[in-house]
């Protein structure tokens, strides 16, 4: 049966930090100020030596856990910060990234509707390092037939800042694998992918990935292109043909929602991105 609609599920959110501290601040403050009160905010931080520590110590009674110290990197504090959650929905956030308003009231409703483990997933609004709107990345619900086996073969891709999950959902993989630089990410996406979770489309920007000169995104795309093909292997033809399938799915739902032209432009403003 549909979970109590008044209740609040308790949603754990991991902050990765690490010398971030021209833009964390927006970031705590993008959680405080959402319209929800049952959420945890674990952050782990590598050992900032920059102005981040002092922020976080204004922040510090809102912040559930609060580690600092060298670790290994990014994918190692996600990992570290999950195993502390106690929340029924888990998620990470990177410390230049922003939560949309009013998301974790979102998910708290899609969580609410399922008895399933489930990954919420939604679009994307692009910001510069002053926090300018540039543009929003859409995305689709995945396609009926050969949906999961296409985010498997990282055919069918989220974007991170825009993904939640169900603990339930996590606890049946085996985690972040704490060894991969830049593509954790899309390595969970495919063992939740072959646990056969559900995963629900919520059709609007969830948060704002932030393009600054720093940026990890910005600056080691032949290394998750490394990692991408360690994790994927080689595509073979049954994956081209898959490929062309999702393609297709995506355009008809992006022209019967007349976003085809949207979806283009931003293709172009920044290629490397998906």
């Amino acid at each position: 049966m549909p979970r109590n609609t008044n209740l609040e599920t308790k949603i754990s959110i991991i902050i990765p930090s690490f010398n971030q501290g021209q833009y964390i601040e927006e970031t705590i403050q993008s959680i405080l100020n959402q319209a929800y009160s049952n959420f945890e905010i674990i952050i782990f931080d590598g050992g900032s030596k920059d102005n981040t520590l002092q922020i976080l110590q204004k922040y510090k009674s809102h912040i559930t856990h609060l580690s600092v110290g060298k670790d290994k990197g990014q994918s190692d504090a996600i990992k570290k910060g999950f195993e502390l959650a106690k929340g029924k929905v888990i998620y990470w956030i990177n410390s230049d990234d922003i939560l949309s308003k009013n998301v974790l009231h979102s998910i708290n409703n899609s969580f609410l509707k399922t008895n399933k483990p489930s990954a919420f997933f939604g679009n994307l609004d692009i910001i510069n390092s002053k926090s300018k709107f540039l543009f929003t990345k859409y995305l689709t619900p995945i396609p009926p037939l050969f949906g999961r086996y296409s985010i498997y073969r990282g055919l069918f891709g989220f974007y991170q800042p825009s993904f939640f999950m169900t603990a339930s959902a996590y606890s049946l993989t085996n985690g972040i694998d704490p060894d991969l630089f830049f593509c954790m990410d899309n390595d969970l996406f495919r063992k939740l992918a072959y646990e056969k979770i559900d995963f629900i489309y919520i059709n609007k920007s969830l948060s704002k990935f932030r393009i600054h000169e720093n940026s990890k995104s910005s600056n080691f795309q032949d290394r998750g292109f490394n990692e991408r093909k360690k994790i994927f292997g080689v595509s073979n033809f049954n994956d081209r043909l898959l490929k062309i399938y999702v393609l297709i799915f995506r355009a008809i739902y992006y022209l019967l929602k007349f976003r085809i032209i949207k979806v283009v432009k931003s293709k172009y403003k920044i290629p490397w991105l998906p």
